[in-house]
């Protein structure tokens, strides 16, 4: 477990300190699943000044966790090839591209972020890490008698 120095701990890599790692990880699915997807505006986003504190930073986690898993549960598959068009913030030419690439690329953004975590306990602060794989997440929601 890192402890709360390690957590806010300045790091030259990526985005920063773990902390910001995450709340960059939260922002970036609330923009791109909630916002775009969604077409929810009213989206409270970190500011990686904003939480440090780890009991908050869950908490506002959860909370955006729970809004995109009830998103995602009602979509059908016809509605995956639904176009959305945007204005990407370094670019002010419109784009459009398909709802599952945006919920492909809220995936890979966050895989990555993740992936960087754990990369940097592992190394920068020797913390012992778990398995990562998605199927390794589902076995331990499924007894052993349904895999």
């Amino acid at each position: 477990k890192l402890s709360d120095e390690q957590f806010i701990q300045a790091i030259d890599f990526s985005v920063g300190p773990i902390y910001v790692q995450i709340a960059h990880i939260i922002s970036a699915e609330q923009y791109l699943v909630i916002e775009r997807c969604a077409g929810k505006t009213e989206t409270l986003y970190l500011q990686k000044e904003q939480i440090t504190d780890r009991a908050e930073l869950r908490s506002h986690w959860d909370m955006v966790d729970a809004e995109i898993r009830d998103y995602l549960g009602g979509i059908t598959s016809d509605e995956l090839e639904r176009d959305i068009t945007y204005s990407a913030r370094e670019n002010t030419e419109p784009r459009t591209d398909k709802l599952w690439e945006f919920l492909l690329q809220a995936y890979d953004h966050s895989l990555d972020h993740r992936a960087q975590i754990m990369t940097l306990l592992h190394i920068r602060f020797n913390a012992t890490t778990v398995e990562q794989d998605y199927f390794h997440c589902l076995w331990q929601q499924t007894p052993t008698s349904e895999v």
